[in-house]
């Protein structure tokens, strides 16, 4: 991996796991002089040394992650920014972050949907990204009806959209709690890994209720730390050492 590469995964992954289960990594230190000089006194020879402090160079980054993982008020901005950096790549993280059984998660979550009571419904897939789940409920022999993918990062759903061709999907840039649905009209709604990334989780609970019908599901899938502890080392060594190396 090119140090370029390396300096443009670090917060990536440190927001990702700030959300899941608040890790912090070792930071690269580059070295900055205490003061500015003026030029008359950089250009003049010095008896003295000049003194000098570390700083990490990744401070500002992280500082931005754990605030947008703790829930600051540019939550928002931070979010859509590093997913629309990361869109190439996102389901290559997905797949690292659950060990490859995002998959057969999202065949659970799409079957949890009960989407077969109304074949012919709307769907929305709330942060939808690269529309893996929308794909999956799509592409059902029996779906008649229309999925609406939303997500207010566009990168995301346009590095998605080659699994659409030629399904029922309807990419939408659009933020999950300002759905442009009208309300009552969805037979079933969807979230998967996007619900610790809302600004507001209640607003965006409260919206996907919304525009459900009476009786509609609504099916969020996310992660969670392991409760046996020895799965819970594994997982947090995983995250802490393993995953930062691999991008």
């Amino acid at each position: 991996m090119t140090e370029t590469a390396r300096r443009q995964t670090v917060p990536v992954t440190r927001y990702l796991s700030s959300v899941i289960c608040h890790l912090s990594f070792t930071h690269v230190a580059k070295v900055f002089p205490q003061k500015n000089l003026g030029q008359r006194a950089r250009l003049r020879p010095s008896a003295t040394s000049i003194k000098f402090i570390a700083m990490p160079s990744v401070q500002t980054e992280r500082g931005d992650a754990l605030a947008a993982a703790a829930g600051s008020a540019g939550k928002r901005a931070y979010v859509r920014s590093v997913f629309s950096e990361i869109a190439p790549r996102y389901d290559l993280l997905n797949h690292l972050l659950s060990f490859t059984v995002d998959r057969r998660w999202r065949r659970r979550a799409v079957a949890a949907l009960r989407w077969e009571r109304d074949p012919s419904g709307l769907y929305v897939d709330l942060c939808a990204g690269t529309m893996d789940v929308a794909n999956e409920l799509a592409r059902k022999r029996a779906f008649r009806g229309t999925v609406l993918g939303t997500d207010f990062a566009e990168p995301m759903l346009r590095a998605g959209r080659d699994k659409i061709a030629s399904r029922p999907v309807s990419p939408v840039v659009a933020d999950a709690i300002a759905l442009p649905v009208r309300t009552g009209t969805a037979s079933g709604a969807i979230v998967a890994f996007g619900a610790r990334n809302l600004a507001d989780l209640d607003a965006g609970l409260a919206e996907a209720c919304r525009v459900l019908r009476d009786g509609a599901t609504f099916v969020i899938l996310e992660f969670s730390i392991p409760r046996t502890p020895l799965l819970r080392s594994l997982y947090r060594f995983y995250f802490h050492r393993i995953l930062p190396v691999l991008g």
